[in-house]
């Protein structure tokens, strides 16, 4: 399995031609605290300190959460991927 992580440039920038037919692309792969590619690169330029806001050995304390896998993410509402995909969406839709 390839690990997203370890891409050191955007897709956009690693790609030759057009993507599924699209000119312009700007990706989030994967889930939750755990997406990478375009977003990833963003949010490391938000946040020199990113890495260390994500995963699960920088999760926060949450008595609600009672599963292994699961844990409350410690970087800031302003740095999640939902809202780096809107603002990407809408900064597309004025060009």
């Amino acid at each position: 399995m390839e690990s997203t992580t370890r891409w050191d440039r955007p897709l956009a920038k690693r790609m030759q031609g057009h993507f599924y037919g699209f000119d312009h692309i700007e990706i989030a792969t994967d889930h939750a605290d755990r997406n990478s590619d375009d977003y990833l690169s963003w949010a490391r330029e938000q946040r020199a300190d990113f890495d260390d806001l994500v995963g699960p050995r920088n999760g926060l304390p949450d008595k609600r959460i009672d599963a292994p896998k699961a844990w409350r993410m410690a970087d800031p509402d302003a740095l999640y991927s939902t809202n780096w995909i809107a603002d990407r969406s809408a900064a597309w839709l004025v060009d």
